[in-house]
C-alpha cells in the first residue's frame, strides 16, 4: 500500500494496493448494517478479489488495513452490495466474449457475515 500524488484539484488516495495488486476496483459498497461495518468493500476485475478496507474507528480519514478475500476463486467480480438482512451480495461475471466461461461462469453469491 501506498500514498499517492496529490494537487491542489485532488485529494491523495487514502489507500491504495500498489504495484502488488492488479487492476482497479470495479465497484464499492459501504455495509450499514451487517458485522462489516465501519469499512469499504470493493470488488476487482483483474485482481478477482473481494477487498475490505478497514477504517478507523477513530479518525474516518484514516485506512487500518485492507484485506483480499476470495482471491482468484471466482474469476472477475464486478459488484458488490448490501442486503436489509445483513447479507453481503457479489455479482461474477466472465461472459464479455473473451475466452471460453464454464456454465456457471455468472453468478450472484451471498455471503452471511456471522
Amino acid at each position: 500500500m501506498g500514498i499517492g500524488r496529490q494537487n491542489k484539484l485532488m485529494a491523495a488516495p487514502r489507500l491504495h494496493a500498489g504495484t502488488d495488486e492488479p487492476g482497479a476496483p470495479s465497484d464499492g459498497a459501504l455495509p450499514i448494517q451487517s458485522p462489516w461495518q465501519v469499512c469499504l468493500l470493493s470488488t476487482s476485475i483483474r485482481g478477482q478479489a473481494l477487498y475490505r478496507a478497514i477504517i478507523d474507528s477513530a479518525n474516518p480519514n484514516k485506512v487500518e488495513r485492507l484485506e483480499r478475500h476470495f482471491a482468484r476463486h471466482f474469476d472477475q467480480l464486478r459488484d458488490v452490495v448490501e442486503d436489509p438482512d445483513c447479507a453481503i451480495y457479489f455479482l461474477t461475471s466472465n461472459r464479455e466474449g473473451r475466452g471460453s466461461p464454464a456454465a456457471e461462469a455468472d453468478r450472484v453469491l451471498r455471503l452471511k457475515i456471522k
